[in-house]
C-alpha cells in the first residue's frame, strides 16, 4: 500500500501540452514543464481554476518582491521575457515546504484535518466531494459504477482543491471539536470561496504565460499571508478569521474540514465538514482574479461607506456581453477611492498596465477565460458551471479606446438582437399568437448568429484599425440582422400576411401585419445602425 502520495513529486494534475497531447504533471512538474503545457486540462473547467489558483498561491510565497510599482513591474517583465517565473526560487520554496503537500500523510495531510470524525462515525461520501457527480440526476454524469465508488489518488487529490475552492453550502456533517455544530450537524455557511466570485483567468500561450499574467503583483503576499500548509496545524474548530491577509490565503482559502478515506491505494470515503466562513464583501484588496459591484443594499445593511461585492457570471450570456464589466476602462487609474460603480478585475488591470508600460508586446493576444459556478436553491447545489473564453490584443486591456470600441460594438449587437427579437413579436401578433415566445427565441438565434461573428472581430481590433474596424462590424452586424428578418418575414404565414388589429401598450387598438412589421423593423435598423454614405446619399436624392 502507498505510504506517501506527494503532490509537489506525483503526477496528479491533468494537463494538456501544446501539441494538444493529455498528460499529468506534479507541482514541480507544472512549473518545470509550465513553457511546454498549453493548459490544466482536468474534469471541470472550476477544477482547473481552483488547480491554477493553488500554483499562483505558490509564486507569490515564492517570488516576494520589494520595492516601488516601477521595480515590481521591472522585476515582471523579466521573467516575462525569459518565458517563465523563475524556477530557482520556485524549487527552493517547494524543498522548504515539501513534508506539507502529502495527501496521506498521517499527522499532516494536505488540504485536510487529520483526526477529524464525527461523533456518530458517519461520514459524508465520495459525492460530498465530487462536483460532477449529482445527487439526484444520476443520468445525466460520465461517472458511475467504481468511478463512483472510489477515487484514485491522484483524483481525489484534484476534486480536493476544487472542494475546498467551489464546495456547496448546505448542512455538513458535524465534526467533533466544532463547537459551531449542534445536533451532530454543521449550519451552513456558505460555498466555497472561489463559488462566490465570476472567476477571470487570463490566459497566456502557454501555462507559462498564464501563471504570470495571472500573478498580480500590486498584490503583494506579506508575512501574515499564509496558505495553509504554511500556517500552524489545522483542527475541526474555525480559526476565527474571516477575511484573507493576501491572495494566496484568498486562493486556497479552507472553507472546509476534510478528511479523506482510504482502502489501499483508492479512496473510498470522505468526510466534509465546515470550515472558516468568509466575509464575502470587500474583498478586492486580496482577490485578484473578480471584477466587483458596488451595493448599495449591503452599504445600508452593514452600515459602512463603500461596499464591494464579487460580480458573478450570467450563465445565458457569452463573455463578450458583458465585456464592458470585464475590462472597464476607469478602474486602470480609479480604484475604490473614487467610489466607482464597478471595478474590473486586479489582474486584467495588471496586464492592462503592463501592456501600457510596454512590458507586453503590441502584437500580444491574451485569453480571457470566464470561470464560475450558478449554484441551485440556497446554494445546496451545483446548478450550471460557467465556461467561456474571449481572444483579443492585449492592448484592448490597456486602451480605453479600443474598450470603449469593443463595447459599443457589442451594443450594436445588443440593438440588433432587440429589433430581431421585435420583429418576429410582431409577425406572431399579426398571425394571432401573442409574440412572446417568438420573439425570445429570435432573440437568441440572433445572438447565436451573431456570436462566432463577434468574437472574430474583436480578436482583430487593433489601435492601428480601431476606425474601420469598428465601421466594418456595425455593417456585418446590419447586414447580418437585415438577413435574418428577410428570413423570418419570408416564413410568416398567411395569417400574418392578413394581419390583424391588436390592442397596443396604450390600449388603444391598431392594425399589424407581416409587410407592416417589416417595414418597422427595417426602419429602426437603418435609424439605430445608419450607414454615412447611404444616408448621404438619400440626402442628396431628396435634395
Amino acid at each position: 500500500m502507498t505510504e506517501t502520495f506527494n503532490l509537489i513529486d506525483e503526477a496528479w494534475i491533468d494537463v494538456l501540452d501544446t501539441n494538444g497531447r493529455a498528460r499529468s504533471v506534479s507541482i514541480r512538474g507544472a512549473f518545470d514543464q509550465a513553457r511546454e503545457l498549453r493548459r490544466i486540462a482536468g474534469e471541470l473547467p472550476t477544477q482547473d481554476a481552483a488547480i491554477l489558483r493553488l500554483l499562483l498561491a505558490i509564486l507569490h510565497r515564492a517570488l516576494p518582491i520589494e520595492g516601488d510599482d516601477e521595480i515590481v513591474e521591472e522585476t515582471w517583465a523579466g521573467w516575462w521575457r525569459d518565458g517563465g517565473p523563475p524556477g530557482g526560487p520556485v524549487d527552493d520554496y517547494l524543498d522548504d515546504w515539501h513534508d506539507r503537500f502529502d495527501l496521506i500523510d498521517e499527522s499532516r495531510p494536505f488540504f485536510q484535518v487529520a483526526d477529524l470524525h464525527t461523533a456518530s462515525g458517519k461520514t459524508s461520501g465520495l459525492r460530498a466531494l465530487i462536483a460532477d457527480l449529482p445527487a439526484n440526476l444520476q443520468f445525466f454524469t460520465n461517472r458511475a459504477a467504481e468511478g463512483a465508488d472510489s477515487l484514485t489518488l491522484a483524483e481525489a487529490a484534484r476534486w480536493l482543491v476544487h472542494c475546498q475552492a467551489f464546495d456547496v453550502s448546505g448542512i455538513k456533517s458535524g465534526a467533533v471539536g466544532d463547537d459551531r455544530v449542534k445536533g451532530g450537524r454543521g449550519y451552513p455557511i456558505g460555498t466555497g470561496w472561489a463559488g462566490n466570485l465570476g472567476l477571470i483567468v487570463i490566459e497566456g500561450r502557454n501555462l507559462a504565460e498564464t501563471l504570470l499574467l495571472n500573478l498580480v503583483l500590486t498584490k503583494r503576499s506579506g508575512d501574515d499571508d499564509l496558505p495553509p500548509w504554511e500556517a500552524s496545524a489545522w483542527s475541526p474548530a474555525a480559526t476565527g478569521q474571516e477575511s484573507p491577509h493576501g491572495p494566496a490565503e484568498a486562493m486556497t482559502w479552507q472553507a472546509r474540514r476534510i478528511r479523506l478515506h482510504r482502502d489501499g491505494d483508492r479512496v473510498v470515503d470522505a468526510l466534509v465538514s465546515n470550515g472558516d466562513k468568509i466575509r464575502v464583501r470587500n474583498q478586492h484588496q486580496t482577490e485578484p482574479m473578480s471584477a466587483w459591484r458596488r451595493s448599495a443594499a449591503q452599504e445600508k445593511k452593514h452600515g459602512e461607506d463603500q461596499v464591494y461585492m464579487p460580480r458573478g457570471h450570467l450563465p445565458e450570456r457569452a463573455i463578450w456581453r458583458g465585456l464592458d464589466v470585464l475590462i472597464a476602462a476607469d478602474d486602470i487609474t480609479q480604484g475604490s477611492e473614487s467610489g466607482a460603480e464597478s471595478l474590473a478585475s486586479a489582474n486584467t488591470n495588471w496586464v492592462g498596465g503592463l501592456r501600457a508600460h510596454d512590458h507586453i508586446d503590441r502584437d500580444s493576444r491574451v485569453t480571457l477565460h470566464t470561470v464560475g459556478v450558478q449554484y441551485g436553491t440556497q446554494s445546496a447545489f451545483v446548478e450550471t458551471v460557467i465556461d467561456d473564453r474571449l481572444t483579443l490584443h492585449a492592448d484592448v486591456l490597456a486602451d480605453p479606446d479600443l474598450q470603449d470600441r469593443a463595447t459599443r460594438a457589442a451594443g450594436v449587437a445588443d440593438t440588433v438582437a432587440r429589433h430581431v427579437g421585435r420583429l418576429a413579436g410582431n409577425l406572431a401578433q399579426a398571425a394571432g399568437r401573442d409574440g412572446e415566445h417568438d420573439r425570445a427565441r429570435a432573440v437568441e438565434g440572433a445572438y447565436q448568429r451573431l456570436d462566432p461573428l463577434y468574437r472574430a472581430w474583436v480578436h482583430e481590433l487593433t489601435s492601428t484599425n480601431a476606425e474601420s474596424h469598428e465601421t466594418g462590424w456595425k455593417h456585418l452586424a446590419r447586414s447580418t440582422a437585415l438577413s435574418h428578418g428577410r428570413e423570418l418575414y419570408a416564413m410568416a404565414p398567411v395569417a400574418a400576411l392578413r394581419g390583424r388589429f391588436v390592442t397596443d401598450r396604450s390600449g388603444q387598438p391598431r392594425r399589424i401585419d407581416a409587410a407592416l412589421a417589416y417595414r418597422w423593423f427595417t426602419h429602426q435598423i437603418w435609424s439605430d445602425i445608419p450607414d454615412a454614405e447611404r444616408t448621404a446619399r438619400l440626402e442628396k436624392e431628396s435634395a
